[in-house]
């Protein structure tokens, strides 16, 4: 590649210099293809958006007039964890939290007051943890197992 020349274009010309024979494996309208890739990004970028969940990407984005919070969810073997950053405009000992199988209610946001989250998948609101340090919420929540999703409850039998 010489000085001033595109970092990304490659030289296809000086390869068959070098190699002493033309590449029979790539024809010519194939190369320039090659060389102007940039929808492959872009390809690649859209079907990401597409094939994941809102959830996981990114969250709501605040603006100055709306006092939602901005999250992202994570998984690990056994936990999903929620995490979000609480802005200047609001104290952190005000938001309080509640589960649900589905879904993550804060409350002690101005405005509205609460905002629900909604999970990728439910969890066992039982067994849940939130951590608040330096403006950052943690909230970690046990999966629910297939084993979890039901509970036996005892017959009682009277005699007729």
């Amino acid at each position: 590649m010489s000085k001033g020349q595109d970092p990304r274009s490659f030289d296809w010309d000086n390869l068959e210099k070098l190699l002493g024979t033309s590449l029979p494996l790539i024809p010519k309208g194939i190369r320039e293809r090659i060389e102007n890739s940039g929808w492959v990004e872009s390809y690649v970028q859209d079907m990401l958006t597409k094939m994941m969940p809102t959830s996981t990407i990114s969250s709501t984005s605040p603006t100055e007039t709306n006092t939602e919070l901005q999250w992202e969810e994570f998984e690990t073997h056994k936990n999903l964890i929620l995490k979000m950053r609480i802005p200047e405009t609001i104290h952190p000992r005000s938001v309080h939290v509640q589960v649900g199988r589905g879904h993550v209610k804060i409350y002690g946001l101005p405005k509205d007051g609460s905002q629900i989250i909604p999970l990728s998948q439910t969890v066992d609101h039982l067994h849940c943890r939130a951590f608040c340090k330096n403006r950052s919420l943690l909230i970690r929540m046990r999966k629910e197992t297939e084993t979890e999703a039901y509970r036996e409850i005892r017959v009682r039998h009277e005699k007729s």
